[in-house]
């Protein structure tokens, strides 16, 4: 059988993403990861704000690498069957104006290599553009 736990955390806090695995392994192993966090960009690069861009790189970069310091080493690791991170093409291709969310996004699929190459599991998914309004 599988378990499955869908919860809201915010992943560019260390302490809460830490809990969060912890309260997780208090009914077993975590065998597996998805990191779907994302913060849209409102203003184009030069119009934004450093506040901005740290907004828009702290959940999708703080929350993968905290996600990937924690499942590198040990048992978490060893258990792991697969850690997701949900990227973006536009890690490609750029997005006009949304740099930092470009930037963020390749960073996902740099780690995810990363992983790869120090023997860990990893996939990272680069989305398509989004219908309707987006996120």
């Amino acid at each position: 059988s599988v378990r499955v736990s869908v919860v809201a955390c915010d992943v560019a806090d260390a302490a809460q993403v830490r809990a969060l695995v912890e309260g997780l392994e208090r009914e077993g192993p975590v065998r597996g990861v998805v990191h779907a966090a994302g913060v849209e960009q409102l203003n184009p690069l030069m119009a934004g704000s450093a506040q901005e861009y740290g907004r828009v790189l702290a959940a999708k970069v703080g929350g993968a690498r905290h996600l990937d310091a924690l499942f590198s080493e040990g048992s978490r690791a060893a258990e792991l069957d697969a850690f997701v991170l949900f990227s973006s093409i536009s890690g490609v291709w750029g997005s006009g104006g949304q740099g930092a969310y470009a930037a963020a996004n390749t960073y996902l699929d740099a780690l995810a290599q990363w992983r790869h190459a120090r023997g860990l599991v990893a996939t990272s998914i680069a989305w398509g553009p989004w219908g309707g309004s987006g996120m």
